[in-house]
């Protein structure tokens, strides 16, 4: 009866279907992966590569190899497809075939785990097969160390089958000191038509061309693909995840790469991850990167350095400055961005949305005067203003500047340019202006009375944190269409997105994951709305996404950022946060 194997599930069928008993011996790897390839309908692999366990001529060869096209088996993977296959090792491959890899791992590194005696990676596998809302066949749960038999293989088959016709989805959720982590997915993913390698994402396209060409002159076929914070250097594509995996490995170490999906739509796979804040929790803050010594750093950097329980990414940037209006610790950190939405808090609770608009003023000596530049260089006639959160000295001062150093709404001390370090004060700011404020400056006298003033145009949003961003998605339940000058590809296409919203009691930050077919399609802001709706948010802002989003818990990244890596960020928004604990 093991001659059944090339077709054992059509076998196996009729042998039911005529009244006759099963075979009763154990179904091996190569098995369970056709079965899993066929129950799925996964496209097949057309090439002529060849797994390295598989021997010419091998029964399941096809669908192995399209296993390891499609990145279900990976180039690390040691599979011997003749050997019987354990039940946990089914679950495995079935839900790595249906695009559920990063939940599975995920639920290995944060949720309980079963008390089984299996190899660890598997658990995670495993707990994530028991806890989806159409969970794997009950035999495979209670006793995964068992083979494989021709029946578990029936019924491993039958629940892939339900789980394409189907809605399947998982949610898991965590709890800390108030502040707890839901995570989400639902969908079957599909698999991405290529692959490519991403060596890393550019400002200009000046540095993207130039390591385009020198990928050229290693002999890699690449491409510049346009990313939402510049020019993405990729190569590829390559239709097999084995050669993509591979040209990655024989890259220079100068050059950080990861595979990521190139191509393929038609997936509905959606996930998100979102932290909310409970009734009675402790608020967020706002954490800048020069604060802690670096223009831009990896959330989990900032998070870590701050002793965070978890953080997620604010709003818009460009390079190392920041768009839009930004408060930290009641202080102003950056201009606004026209009238676009913001969102603003208080340590007790309190939430604001509305228009952040924000005017800012110094009074020096009884004179007010507009500043024109914040944490930047000031203009031509006009005032800058350095606060400590951009770091402990200014930058891009020029010559022709005056400074003048303000602590407790008095100034210290006066210098020209040319005569000073540019040192920010600790508790207070540094003033700074060209051509006839300097001459302003120049007239005031250590002692002399300076305040800074500001006010939003919204009055009820002048909290101490404030992060700006857009557009404004949900205003008191009613659903709002105003596109605050973001283009149609921002608004119709689905992307990664990260926004916040409030139900009036919960106040939730949300990581949407998209751009892999795979894992996640990502939303559009009318999509994103729907969802936000669902949930019960009355009022929700739409913060920065694409390659921006992240979402890291207790030392873990979440959601899985559509570059592969973590995007360094001017900012992030951290929960629970201490003390700087080292410099980065």
């Amino acid at each position: 009866m093991k001659k059944l194997s090339k077709g054992i599930l059509a076998a196996a069928c009729l042998l039911l279907t005529l009244g006759l008993p099963l075979p009763t011996f154990a179904v091996t790897r190569g098995e369970v992966v056709e079965a899993v390839i066929q129950a799925l309908r996964l496209p097949p692999w057309s090439g002529t590569a060849r797994f390295a366990d598989v021997p010419p001529g091998h029964p399941h060869a096809k669908a192995i190899e399209t296993a390891a096209a499609l990145g279900i088996i990976l180039p690390t993977d040691h599979f011997h497809p003749d050997i019987e296959a354990a039940r946990a090792e089914a679950v495995f491959l079935a839900l790595r075939g249906m695009g559920w890899r990063h939940e599975a791992e995920l639920f290995g590194r944060l949720f309980p785990l079963p008390d089984h005696d299996i190899p660890p990676y598997l658990l995670g596998y495993l707990g994530l097969a028991g806890a989806m809302s159409l969970p794997a066949p009950r035999e495979f749960l209670d006793d995964p160390r068992a083979d494989v038999s021709v029946e578990n293989l029936l019924r491993l088959s039958s629940w892939l089958r339900s789980a394409t016709t189907r809605p399947v989805s998982w949610e898991g959720r965590l709890a800390v000191d108030g502040l707890t982590l839901v995570v989400y997915r639902q969908g079957l993913g599909t698999p991405p038509t290529s692959w490519a390698v991403q060596v890393g994402e550019y400002a200009t396209t000046e540095e993207a061309a130039k390591v385009q060409a020198q990928m050229r002159n290693l002999g890699h076929p690449c491409f510049i693909a346009r990313g939402d914070e510049g020019q993405a250097v990729r190569l590829g594509p390559y239709p097999h995840y084995f050669e993509a995996w591979t040209k990655m490995t024989t890259l220079p170490s100068q050059f950080p790469a990861t595979v990521v999906p190139h191509g393929g739509n038609g997936s509905r796979a959606l996930f998100w991850a979102g932290l909310v804040v409970e009734p009675g929790g402790t608020m967020p803050s706002i954490v800048t990167s020069p604060s802690l010594g670096a223009p831009r750093l990896p959330l989990s950097r900032m998070a870590s350095l701050r002793g965070a329980t978890a953080a997620v990414n604010g709003g818009f940037f460009s390079g190392d400055s920041v768009i839009g209006t930004l408060v930290t610790e009641g202080a102003p950190y950056s201009l606004p961005h026209s009238n676009r939405s913001a969102l603003a808090w208080d340590d007790s609770g309190q939430v604001a949305f509305g228009n952040g608009n924000l005017q800012l003023y110094l009074d020096l000596a009884g004179t007010i005067h507009p500043v024109t530049g914040l944490n930047r260089r000031p203009p031509e006639q006009g005032i800058s203003l350095y606060t400590p959160q951009a770091g402990r000295f200014a930058r891009d001062l020029v010559f022709g500047a005056v400074e003048a150093s303000v602590e407790g709404d008095r100034v210290t001390t006066i210098r020209p340019w040319n005569a000073s370090n540019h040192a920010v004060p600790e508790g207070g700011f540094l003033v700074a202006g060209r051509g006839v404020a300097a001459e302003e400056l120049l007239i005031l006298e250590p002692g002399d009375e300076v305040k800074l003033l500001w006010r939003l145009t919204e009055p009820q949003l002048q909290l101490p944190w404030l992060l700006q961003a857009g557009p404004r998605l949900i205003a008191d339940g009613k659903a709002v269409t105003t596109n605050e000058g973001f283009n149609a590809a921002l608004r119709e296409q689905r992307h990664p997105r990260t926004f916040v919203g409030h139900d009036g009691e919960r106040l939730w930050w949300i990581v949407v994951d998209g751009r892999s077919p795979w894992h996640s399609s990502g939303l559009t802001l009318d999509e994103t709305r729907n969802i936000a709706a669902g949930l019960g948010l009355k009022n929700v802002l739409n913060l920065d996404g694409g390659g921006s989003s992240t979402l890291w818990w207790q030392g873990q990244i979440v959601n899985r950022p559509s570059e592969g890596r973590e995007r360094p960020l001017p900012y992030g928004v951290l929960f629970g946060s201490g003390e700087p604990s080292s410099a980065p």
